[in-house]
């Protein structure tokens, strides 16, 4: 059964339809996503494999980030036919991904690093930098009314 199961599969791989899904270099929607809380921050870490890190959008709506990658592919080849037609192919792949942040953030103050296959986005926490200057400076003393 199980060279039945080989073979069949095998031959899958020469429909030129099936080129892209069966290439390790074509179009692919392996991601994974990271979200971490730090002290005054979430981190956002994402992989997008095979995706132009350049048309990756990246927003904050309601309290979830969202990150969106489409990627587009036109083909055009001459085929074989007496007048030089042209065939084309188009195809669209679009991975999205949400990711409910676990707090309030201030989106205005959001970093976006895109690198290779990696898309970080860093958010700070709404209010955490006035509360941690708050922490750090002096507290008047207790007041020690009604004592004698």
């Amino acid at each position: 059964m199980d060279e039945l199961f080989r073979e069949s599969f095998n031959s899958m791989k020469t429909v030129a339809a099936l080129d892209d899904f069966f290439n390790p270099s074509g179009a692919r929607f392996d991601a994974s996503a990271n979200l971490r809380e730090q002290k005054d921050k979430y981190v956002a870490r994402l992989y997008l494999a095979d995706r132009n890190m350049a048309k990756v959008d990246v927003r904050v709506e309601n309290g979830v980030l969202r990150v969106v990658a489409k990627q587009e592919k036109k083909n055009e080849a001459k085929t074989s036919g007496r007048n030089g037609e042209t065939a084309s192919t188009y195809s669209l792949s679009q991975y999205e991904q949400l990711l409910m942040l676990p707090g309030a953030v201030d989106a205005s103050k959001m970093k976006v690093e895109r690198k290779e296959n990696t898309v970080v986005v860093t958010l700070p926490k709404a209010g955490v930098a006035a509360h941690l200057r708050r922490s750090n400076e002096p507290r008047p003393a207790a007041s020690r009314v009604g004592r004698s």
